[in-house]
C-alpha cells in the first residue's frame, strides 16, 4: 500500500504543474494498490456482461443465502440432504467437480455485495472527476478560444508577430483540415450505406 500522503490541502486550481503531476502518481499509486487487493477479478466482454446471468443475483440472494446456509456440513460432515445437491457439483465452478460447494457460493455473495459497495464508491470518484474535467476544461476554452481569435488577427494584421504565432496559426489549420476530412469522411460513409439499402 502506499504511504499516506504529506501533500498540502492545498486547492487544486491552486497546484504547480509539478504539484499535479505528483499527485497523478501518488493517485495511480492508490490505483495499482486497490487492484492488488483483489487478484484475480474477471474482466468480460461487451456481450458478456449485457448477457451475464449474474445481473439477477440481487434478487435471488436472500432464497440462495438461506439455500446455502441449509446446505452447509454441520459439524464438519456433509448432511444427506447436501449430498443430493452433489449432482450440481461441476456447475458451481468450485475445488471439487464431485461437490456442491454452499460455502464457496455463500463467499461468492458476500464478496459480490462488498465489491457493489466499491463500485458504488468508484462510480462515485468517476462522476467527481468527469465533472471536474469538464468544469476545468470550459475554464480553458472559453479564454482559450478568445486568445486563438485574438492570435489569428495578430498574425494576420502584424508582421512582427506573425512568424512568432506561425506554429500556433499551422496547428489551428492542420485541426481544421482534419476536422473537415472526418466530416466528409462521416458524410460519405453515411451515404453509401443508406445507397446499400
Amino acid at each position: 500500500m502506499p504511504k499516506p500522503s504529506v501533500m498540502s490541502s492545498k486547492d487544486i486550481d491552486d497546484l504547480t504543474e509539478e504539484e499535479i503531476a505528483a499527485r497523478f502518481t501518488e493517485t495511480a499509486q492508490h490505483i495499482d494498490a486497490i487492484k492488488a487487493l483483489w487478484p484475480g477479478l474477471k474482466r468480460l466482454e461487451e456481450t458478456e456482461r449485457t448477457t451475464s446471468g449474474g445481473r439477477n443475483l440481487g434478487v435471488f440472494t436472500p432464497s440462495l443465502r438461506l439455500l446455502f446456509q441449509t446446505l452447509a456440513p454441520v459439524g464438519g460432515k456433509q448432511t444427506d440432504l447436501a449430498r443430493h445437491f452433489d449432482a450440481l457439483g461441476d456447475s458451481d465452478h468450485g475445488d471439487d467437480p464431485e461437490k456442491f460447494e454452499p460455502e464457496l457460493l455463500s463467499r461468492r455473495i458476500v464478496r459480490v455485495e462488498h465489491e457493489q459497495k466499491i463500485q458504488a464508491a468508484l462510480n462515485d470518484l468517476e462522476r467527481h472527476f468527469a465533472d471536474d474535467v469538464l468544469h476545468t476544461a470550459s475554464t480553458v476554452m472559453e479564454p482559450g478560444l478568445l486568445a486563438l481569435a485574438m492570435a489569428r488577427v495578430l498574425s494576420a494584421t502584424n508582421k512582427g508577430f506573425k512568424s512568432t504565432l506561425a506554429p500556433v496559426i499551422d496547428k489551428l489549420r492542420e485541426m481544421t483540415k482534419a476536422a473537415r476530412a472526418g466530416a466528409a469522411a462521416a458524410r460519405a460513409k453515411k451515404k453509401a450505406g443508406t445507397e446499400k439499402k
